[in-house]
């Protein structure tokens, strides 16, 4: 029976705790997050939650939540990818993400690759695993990508669309993290053509698709130029 640490119990971490908690093979979910309203909810509608109010921004303070757990499931904003890592190399835990790399001292790009290389390695080195960027986009759409070129006899281009279909004549709360979505409205913008990673202007290059099987009515929707 495997025992759980998720950090965040926002909108991704509070759906993880819920799915993990109808798995046969998990004992035990800590739900851990600053806002003491969310884990006590957490715990309170959840037979396998245990809630913990926690600053994740210590290092220190992960390590002793995460003593005797199999797996850190990491559901904090991006910025606190680096200590986490350190934190569950420290405690000798297992690691997973779902989005990694921008920080204040290194771009999107440069986190990701860091991430990769030197801190795999470390954990490969302590016999841990840790699984970075396993979101939607990257993560999902990667491993499809992935799939798919390995049955193909050759292919030349990649590409990557994300729909997401919520339209609504107000405003809706966003359902994760708000912080993190506007950051990444904002920030430079990465494409990677002729085999090299360039930088973009936000919202600089948009191509409209028809996505087989969804039709919506939108006002924007039609073959890409």
């Amino acid at each position: 029976m495997k025992r759980l640490l998720i950090l965040g119990a926002g909108a991704q971490g509070s759906t993880v705790a819920k799915l993990m908690n109808k798995e046969p093979g998990v004992s035990e979910i800590i739900c851990a997050d600053y806002d003491e309203k969310a884990v006590v909810e957490m715990e309170r509608s959840l037979d396998k939650a245990k809630g913990l109010r926690l600053d994740a921004s210590r290092v220190d303070n992960i390590v002793e939540a995460a003593r005797g757990v199999d797996l850190i499931v990491n559901a904090l904003p991006i910025s606190f990818g680096f200590t986490v890592l350190e934190a569950a190399l420290k405690a000798g835990v297992n690691y997973q993400d779902f989005a990694a790399g921008e920080t204040e001292d290194l771009d999107y790009v440069d986190g990701i690759r860091l991430m990769l290389t030197e801190w795999s390695d470390k954990f490969a080195n302590a016999g841990l695993s840790a699984l970075m960027s396993t979101g939607s986009a990257p993560g999902l759409a990667n491993i499809i990508a992935r799939d798919s070129v390995d049955i193909l006899d050759s292919c030349e281009t990649i590409e990557i669309h994300l729909y997401e279909g919520v339209w609504a004549k107000r405003f809706l709360p966003f359902w994760w993290s708000p912080e993190v979505a506007l950051g990444d409205m904002c920030c430079t913008a990465y494409c990677y053509e002729e085999g090299q990673i360039k930088e973009t202007e936000p919202f600089s290059r948009p191509r409209f698709m028809n996505f087989r099987g969804i039709d919506r009515g939108h006002p924007h929707r039609g073959t890409r130029p």
